[in-house]
């Protein structure tokens, strides 16, 4: 009996995910968004993707939900993630999965704490840029992914490009996700009214569960 072969992602791949990822996380889909995230050349992507890494299963609730919506109106749908990304990420008040760092990590859950102050200095060090229509805190959740990207897979900058730095990547993701990413997360499966942030964030989990191995540390709890 043949079994299926799980093939490891290449470095490109791997930060193509966390850029992915990140970009769900750094606003609300729009229209234009939408549109390509439930088109036939993403769903295929999508499905091709977790069957290589083995994550068929947490991939599912995601490629449903998209399945399941891809014929309503797009700015019905667009609004409907609209509602559930401020509700979790923004608020009224700070919201109920708030996806920064320094909430998870600092003793009173306050922003700005000492987190906050070591993204920046990695931001500064390897002078990672951020895009300059992205207000929020350094210690967001996009900003870190966009680190691991970065760490990952290199960047090219200018004519000089940038390589992968692995050891560099594992002490990030040891010290700036596997810290807060578990429990985060867990606050957006409990409260996320969509399967859209509920099976992106089964999904990024179980990619992240992966990069732990692949980067040589344990498993995250």
């Amino acid at each position: 009996m043949e079994t299926a072969t799980r093939t490891e992602p290449s470095t490109e791949e791997r930060a193509d995910l966390y850029r992915w990822f990140s970009s769900l996380l750094a606003r609300e889909l729009d229209a234009d968004a939408w549109k390509s995230h439930v088109g036939e050349e993403f769903l295929t992507a999508l499905d091709e993707q977790a069957g290589e890494l083995g994550l068929e299963g947490q991939a599912a609730p995601l490629r449903d939900y998209l399945l399941k919506h891809r014929d309503d109106a797009s700015d019905e749908a667009v609004l409907a993630l609209a509602v559930d990304y401020a509700r979790l990420f923004v608020g009224p008040g700070p919201g109920k999965a708030p996806p920064f760092e320094s909430v998870y990590t600092s003793p009173k859950g306050r922003l700005y704490a000492d987190a906050y102050a070591d993204v920046v200095d990695v931001l500064q060090r390897e002078q990672i840029g951020v895009a300059q229509d992205f207000h929020a805190p350094a210690d967001h959740a996009a900003v870190e992914l966009s680190i691991m990207a970065y760490l990952v897979g290199g960047a090219e900058d200018g004519d000089a490009a940038q390589p992968a730095q692995p050891g560099k990547a594992h002490a990030f993701f040891d010290q700036h996700i596997m810290n807060w990413f578990p429990k985060w997360t867990s606050d957006i499966e409990q409260h996320a009214e969509t399967d859209f942030y509920r099976g992106m964030t089964r999904f990024m989990m179980g990619f992240l569960q992966g990069e732990s191995t692949r980067l040589g540390g344990g498993a995250i709890s």
